[in-house]
């Protein structure tokens, strides 16, 4: 199939439904997904579509505005995030029961899992398409809608059910102070229930993430792990838990 026959098909599928993944249009076009992903790309880069984790989205869609956003967030430290995700995925082991936080670094780590045979509770509604799509069992927290994920009482109860192996949670802010933060107590609220239910707790945080302090603290820096990156300051290092990825 062109080139150009791959984006007609690409973009008249996202006419009818909004989204789209990379599994979906791998299937349909019968390509790689490097084909799929080089394909997403350059309509991105040609005003055509919204390229986001595993797949892309309408351009004036609601997720395309969200995305905005999201890139905002990541963009100047993409490839720390990066780096974080994939050493974050190579601590899986069989049989693992894992709580995966929402955020675009914890998101990182969905494209290099290699372990086939874990379960995965997630509060992130984009986290749980791409991992569905992958094929793993991926368990999705009720609860109320709050822009891509699902807080609330409901989704605190759902995480006290489960006696999890890891769990990899993202950060709004690092401080000796006030710990592992959350941008606000909704937030907080989830990621603390999951958090007391983790023996192997992981944060993921790039250095930027030391110039801020969210609203509400979901755990002290000895309670987890913090996984960064190799430019994160002199202020952590007398906490023994930080293992700086470079």
């Amino acid at each position: 199939m062109l080139t150009e026959q791959r984006y007609e098909k690409i973009l008249g599928l996202l006419e009818q439904k909004d989204s789209v993944t990379v599994m979906e249009l791998k299937k349909l076009l019968g390509i790689s997904d490097s084909t799929v992903r080089r394909d997403l790309a350059a309509l991105d880069k040609a005003g055509k579509l919204v390229k986001v984790f595993g797949g892309a989205v309408r351009m004036g869609s609601d997720a395309a505005q969200k995305s905005s956003s999201a890139e905002q967030e990541h963009g100047c430290c993409w490839d720390e995030k990066r780096r974080i995700g994939k050493y974050a995925a190579g601590l899986l082991e069989t049989g693992d029961v894992i709580y995966m936080d929402a955020g675009t670094t914890v998101g990182c780590m969905i494209d290099f899992l290699t372990v086939r045979e874990i379960t995965v509770v997630t509060n992130d509604i984009e986290h749980a398409k791409r991992l569905t799509d992958l094929g793993y069992r991926t368990v999705l927290t009720g609860g109320e809608l709050k822009g891509g994920i699902v807080a609330g009482t409901d989704a605190v109860e759902c995480v006290k059910r489960y006696a999890f192996t890891k769990g990899f949670f993202g950060t709004a802010g690092i401080s000796c102070e006030a710990g592992f933060t959350a941008r606000d107590s909704v937030e907080a609220a989830v990621k603390k229930a999951a958090f007391s239910r983790c023996p192997a707790r992981y944060v993921m945080g790039d250095h930027t993430k030391l110039e801020h302090t969210g609203e509400a603290s979901f755990g002290a820096l000895e309670e987890g792990i913090l996984l960064t990156d190799e430019d994160t300051g002199e202020e952590l290092d007398d906490y023994t838990k930080v293992w700086r990825i470079n």
